[in-house]
């Protein structure tokens, strides 16, 4: 086979990520700082706009750790910590990144990552809720493209405002559990996983709310007290967290 044939052959199969850049991570190894892109509250930088953002709230802790890691293999995440949230309140972090500036093309296919560990138990009508969409604020809205729900009855599900299907996945506390959402605009549909480190459940074929994430938009991951829910402490632990294209 001809030399240069055999060189462009080879490119292609063994550096697909070539063809696109970097993609946007936060591992939070910068630990604690204002300056750095990947630490909390962080920085703009890596696709990044501006570093983490949320609610403030009495008695409030986040910050990054390294005891008790949330995968074997060790390393930072950010713990959430709120003493008490109260019946229609809610508290988390999201932070806004903008795929063209790390050289990720939101509309293309692309995958989000990352680990998320409950730290409480979680009582009548308080849910954990992770979501990607163009407006800020931590509850679910009509430009929310995708959403993570969990709560202790039906335990983590997956789909957008109040239409959610469950994956038959419980949620224990202390376990750390690895999600991927595999975003497809020109189908306006994504697939959720959701893996417990034994067991992988995915829910596929779920229709986009919105036309699928967008530059400018953003990754929220929040504890909410619904209407006629339990007061009490919903925290949480996040890290690992990725936006790449898709393979």
């Amino acid at each position: 086979m001809h030399t240069k044939l055999k060189s462009l052959i080879a490119y292609f199969l063994l550096t697909p990520a070539g063809l696109w850049g970097a993609p946007i991570t936060a591992d939070f190894s910068a630990g604690n700082s204002f300056t750095d892109p990947d630490g909390f509250t962080g920085a703009a930088g890596g696709g990044w706009l501006d570093g983490w953002h949320g609610s403030d709230l009495p008695g409030q802790l986040l910050g990054v750790l390294s005891e008790h890691p949330l995968t074997k293999s060790g390393g930072n995440y950010l713990s959430v910590v709120v003493p008490s949230l109260l019946v229609n309140q809610w508290f988390g972090v999201y932070r806004h990144f903008d795929g063209s500036a790390a050289g990720v093309d939101m509309t293309q296919k692309h995958v989000f990552t990352f680990d998320f560990r409950p730290e409480s138990t979680l009582a009548h009508g308080q849910f954990y809720y992770i979501s990607n969409g163009t407006i800020a604020g931590l509850l679910p809205n009509d430009t929310t493209a995708w959403a993570i729900r969990g709560d202790s009855t039906t335990g983590w599900q997956f789909g957008h405002l109040d239409a959610f299907s469950g994956s038959g996945m419980p949620i224990i506390v202390g376990k750390t559990y690895h999600f991927t959402i595999t975003v497809d605009p020109a189908k306006g549909t994504w697939i959720g996983s959701v893996a417990d480190g034994t067991n992988t459940v995915t829910a596929s074929d779920q229709s986009l709310l919105t036309s699928g994430s967008s530059d400018g938009s953003f990754l929220e991951f929040s504890s909410i007290v619904d209407q006629g829910g339990t007061s009490g402490a919903v925290n949480f632990s996040i890290g690992s967290i990725k936006i790449a294209q898709a393979p």
